[in-house]
């Protein structure tokens, strides 16, 4: 596998609603019934929790089914002043999932990885919920002062002099 494209999805919009951030759950099983698949994928639309296509395709059959029961209860056409009709709103479903083993985003509609600015908060708090509260930012690291107070407590040589005459001693 090489390096994926991800696509700026031309189906994020005001008709998308999105599930607030803080109300992510991250889950070790798929939610289908009686369903053991843990390769999932957490729907940014409602937090439903769906295996993979390479598992039972239950995250697929999600968007599947949600776009259907949208589709049955929409007015796909309107008409302009001439009497044209034309789509004003086709429905997408919960099309746009997270994969917390890797924290990419899919959307169903464009059959492809995406990245748009609007799911970066969801993407954060996947981070946060997977690896604790601190990986959202940059990973934490011991400030050098910190570093020279350890080795001091510890008894080793101070300063990078010091290492350099250790080194040259040898």
């Amino acid at each position: 596998g090489g390096a994926v494209a991800l696509k700026r999805c031309p189906h994020i919009g005001e008709a998308t609603q999105l599930l607030d951030p803080s109300q992510l759950r991250l889950a070790d099983r798929c939610g289908a019934d009686g369903c053991v698949g843990t390769e999932n994928w957490l729907c940014l639309c409602c937090g439903a929790v769906r295996c993979s296509r390479y598992v039972h395709r239950h995250a697929l059959h999600h968007w599947q089914q949600t776009r259907a029961e949208q589709q049955a209860q929409a007015v796909h056409h309107d008409f302009d002043d001439d009497g044209a009709s034309h789509d004003v709103h086709a429905p997408l479903g919960h099309h746009l999932a997270l994969s917390p083993s890797d924290l990419s985003v899919w959307c169903y509609e464009c059959n492809g990885y995406i990245n748009n600015q609007c799911t970066a908060a969801h993407v954060r708090r996947a981070r946060e919920l997977k690896f604790g509260e601190e990986s959202a930012g940059a990973i934490a690291r011991p400030s050098l002062a910190a570093v020279a107070e350890e080795e001091q407590e510890d008894g080793a040589a101070e300063g990078p002099a010091a290492m350099e005459e250790e080194a040259a001693a040898e």
